[in-house]
């Protein structure tokens, strides 16, 4: 799988593989982990309440800023080699010209992050995004 990192003050590496045609599969799938974490955490839900994941809302949005779907990070976060992450995934995905992946905190440090992806790069990765960010 190949990785690429965009700097935008926080990381956003988009994972996958190449897809021919032009058809996009139904299903983005979007992993959101906490940079701060490392392989060694057990990622407990009780060292992430009241922390900016506690919470935060996953939204994908048309080109014009519509939501087209959202979902709710809750619960203890799964480790990985990567560190403490959620995952998610949005159905049914209608076309569109671009697509922005919003994440949305209430808890210590509110705030929101956004992203814009054309179909093309998501096509490049598989419909597949993963998100990291700082809490």
């Amino acid at each position: 799988m190949a990785a690429a990192v965009l700097p935008i003050g926080v990381t956003v590496a988009m994972v996958g593989s190449a897809v021919s045609g032009a058809e996009h599969p139904a299903t983005l799938s979007v992993v959101v982990s906490d940079a701060g974490s490392t392989v060694r955490d057990s990622c407990p839900a009780d060292e992430y309440t009241g922390s900016f994941f506690d919470g935060a809302e996953v939204a994908l949005l048309d080109g014009a800023g519509a939501v087209i779907e959202a979902a709710t990070l809750d619960g203890a976060p799964r480790p990985s080699p990567h560190g403490c992450h959620w995952t998610t995934e949005f159905a049914d995905v209608p076309d569109h010209a671009g697509f922005t992946l919003r994440l949305r905190g209430d808890g210590v440090m509110p705030r929101e992050h956004s992203w814009a992806y054309t179909p093309e790069q998501l096509d490049d990765n598989d419909w597949r995004l993963w998100v990291t960010v700082f809490a």
